[in-house]
């Protein structure tokens, strides 16, 4: 499979990766990542969705879809492949870590 179309986006703007993380897909999320070449990981990761499901206006990166779902591995194996700062402000981490992720997540940062 080209690694275009692991990339593109579906017709509710999440690439494969966006929907992996959502849904807490970990072996999926690492294989489509091992078709992206290294050099293109963080920008990979730091794309965020065309447009979002959830009832706001909000755009979201798969470490933002991962913490929103209480996904703590994904969470987890994204923290531990980037900076999380390579991914959002710090400000904006603890704040959804505040809101979705609870003591767990916290501890991954």
């Amino acid at each position: 499979m080209p690694q275009d179309d692991i990339l593109k986006s579906n017709d509710d703007g999440y690439s494969a990766l966006h929907i992996a993380a959502e849904n807490g897909h970990l072996g999926t999320f690492q294989f489509i990542l091992s078709k992206v070449p290294q050099a293109q990981h963080i920008e990979v990761l730091k794309a965020k969705t065309s447009s979002s499901h959830y009832d706001d206006d909000e755009k979201y990166n798969c470490l933002q879809l991962a913490v929103t779902n209480s996904r703590v591995k994904m969470v987890e194996f994204l923290l531990d492949k980037t900076q999380p700062e390579d991914l959002l402000n710090i400000k904006d981490i603890v704040h959804y870590l505040a809101h979705f992720g609870g003591a767990q997540m916290f501890e991954l940062v």
